[in-house]
């Protein structure tokens, strides 16, 4: 049970070293249009939430290969 649980630990630490949220938009604090700002501000959150969608599948992974140990 503990190597499990140090493997889980393992994994989760991997993952959340690996994870890095973009900066936020350099434009944001620019005087740059508004709707220029908006527009960045879009495409950077986009990206974020797809890093979010890559770790989610990594975890829903790696849960799979834990309960092969089970």
């Amino acid at each position: 049970m503990l190597r499990k649980s140090m493997l889980a630990m393992t994994i989760m630490l991997s993952l959340s070293m690996s994870f890095q949220v973009c900066a936020s938009p350099s434009s944001l604090s620019s005087g740059i249009s508004s709707d220029t700002n908006t527009q960045e501000y879009k495409n950077w959150n986009d990206n974020v939430e797809k890093q979010i969608e890559i770790m989610d599948n990594q975890i829903e992974g790696n849960i799979a290969a834990l309960e092969k140990y089970n």
